[in-house]
């Protein structure tokens, strides 16, 4: 067994260590074989039985499988002076498993589980783990009632409520890790009054998470002429922000994709603090919250092309061009989590297994949440400790099968290489073409690399040494 896996289970209690022991067995198994099934990635059918009784025990829920993960991610976060927690919804669609009892509707006419994670990550981009993780299904109640009565339910019936409930977790974290400014990040979505109120809640409070909020809504804006009397018609917020006078510039480029040309963006950055004017909040017929506002607008696009704009909430501190800046650089890392659901989905092939209901489903999936995290680890931990040797991460027989794999008249050092040189051996084997202006390998070709990585450090134990 890998003995990053003892040490991310160092905890795990599922109440049998017989049952600690298995789950160490299965994640290893499993990480193993990223697209095979489970009687694909066992050897014999007495393993296969005890794989599927694993998941049937009432002790292996999601939330205990992932616990010493969390743990561990947590240690992981005291280390850094700053953690970003980007945060999303997915859906995991297992309409055509028509056997799998317990799923409910994720969109039309189409079934399965909603996953809401958070995931940890450095400014640099390298994921420390898993933080958060609600795995749950769409009630019949809930799909029945109509959008206005939605809209009139508590926001702890709602289902925008996991956006809130994530933000209280990231600062249960920022508490757990006083040295560490946490941050909380999330799209279009996240963007509810509930949650603004609640940041700034906290913010008064004391020590919490902070937050970067992309907008959704242009909200009214609660403002005063200068004799005292409220300003109407009520001004909205991307109005105001576009005559705001800007702090700086920033210049990129967008890279070609699904057939459009790929070109220079140069956005316009301004940013401001705002009272917004909101009803139905915290029981109050009328309620405000002011918070700190960045927008980073493209004025003058290319003929035919959409401006490019972005309005971002956040608590964080935007009094000069550098902090304004730094909050558009730390809500691009959000990207992290959309990496993460398509190593789960594409990598690992999380919607093409079944098991015999989603109860069973979920602690299965929680497993690959922590496999998924693995795969970006060690992918970004390359090109971030690129000097660090492959031997810290990965066994004799891995680095020693694949060096002689790529390298077959050449002598197998005695020392192994560094992690850069290794994970760009692994990128080679799943397909991955380097040269000088080539990009770094992505999640594509590590995982299909690290598969073929596994067959050769089993034959390699076998037959090889």
């Amino acid at each position: 067994m890998e003995n990053w896996i003892a040490s991310e289970f160092t905890s795990i209690n599922l109440k049998d260590e017989r049952l600690n022991k298995r789950a160490k067995i299965i994640l290893d198994k499993l990480g193993h074989a990223p697209a095979r099934t489970i009687p694909q990635a066992f050897r014999t059918w007495k393993d296969i039985k005890a794989c599927y009784r694993f998941f049937d025990n009432p002790a292996v829920t999601d939330n205990n499988i992932l616990k010493p993960h969390m743990e561990k991610t947590i240690e992981r976060i005291k280390n850094e002076p700053v953690v970003l927690l980007p945060t999303d919804n997915s859906i995991l669609d297992y309409t055509p498993k028509k056997a799998m009892k317990g799923k409910g509707e994720v969109c039309h006419k189409r079934d399965g589980i909603f996953l809401h994670a958070s995931l940890a990550v450095t400014p640099e981009r390298l994921s420390l783990g898993v933080v958060d993780a609600k795995l749950w299904i769409r009630g019949v109640d809930y799909i029945s009632q109509t959008e206005a009565h939605r809209d009139d339910l508590p926001i702890e019936e709602k289902e925008s409520y996991r956006w809130l409930e994530g933000y209280k977790k990231s600062c249960e974290i920022a508490r757990e890790c006083p040295n560490t400014q946490i941050i909380y990040i999330t799209d279009r979505e996240g963007d509810i009054i509930e949650l603004l109120g609640e940041a700034i809640k906290e913010k008064k409070s004391g020590k919490c998470a902070d937050i970067i909020i992309r907008s959704q809504h242009d909200r009214q804006l609660d403002e005063k002429d200068p004799d005292g009397t409220l300003n109407k018609p009520y001004k909205k917020l991307i109005k105001t922000l576009k005559n705001t006078p800007a702090l700086g510039e920033l210049e990129f480029v967008i890279p070609p994709s699904q057939g459009k040309k790929g070109r220079t963006v140069k956005q316009q950055i301004k940013a401001s603090s705002f009272t917004f004017r909101t009803k139905k909040y915290n029981g109050n017929p009328t309620c405000k919250v002011t918070i700190n506002v960045v927008m980073a607008i493209e004025e003058n696009p290319p003929a035919g092309e959409s401006p490019l704009c972005w309005i971002f909430h956040t608590t964080m501190s935007i009094n000069t061009f550098a902090e304004v800046r730094k909050v558009i650089e730390y809500y691009l890392c959000r990207w992290e989590v959309e990496t993460f659901f398509k190593v789960l989905k594409s990598g690992y092939k999380i919607e093409e297994r079944q098991l015999e209901s989603t109860e069973r489903m979920k602690p299965l999936i929680a497993l690959f949440l922590i496999l998924s995290w693995r795969i970006i680890y060690v992918m970004m931990l390359g090109r971030i400790c690129p000097e660090m040797s492959s031997g810290d991460i990965f066994c004799e027989a891995e680095w020693k099968s694949v060096y002689k794999i790529l390298n077959i008249k050449e002598k197998i050092p005695e020392n192994p290489p560094t992690l850069n040189e290794f994970i760009l051996m692994i990128a080679q084997l799943g397909g991955y073409v380097g040269g000088k202006k080539a990009p770094p390998p992505g999640v594509k070709v590590m995982w299909r690399g690290m598969a073929r990585m596994v067959d050769f450090a089993i034959a390699w134990e076998a037959f090889g040494k």
